[in-house]
């Protein structure tokens, strides 16, 4: 949605490629979404901040 919006894309397209989903895969398998989730620790007031990265095989 926000590359349909208007927000630059993160990686050089070898293609011409224009599918805003497509797109947004290329930048999830290149590793450069600067996304963290950040999960609180149950039973406690911590939390904890899991990278995207660590979430793909």
């Amino acid at each position: 949605m926000q590359i349909e919006a208007g927000a630059p894309i993160l990686i050089e397209l070898n293609k011409k490629t224009t599918d805003p989903i497509e797109i947004a895969e290329m930048e999830l398998e290149a590793k450069v979404l600067p996304i963290i989730l950040r999960r609180r620790v149950p039973g406690s007031d911590e939390y904890q901040d899991i990278p995207i990265e660590w979430l793909l095989n």
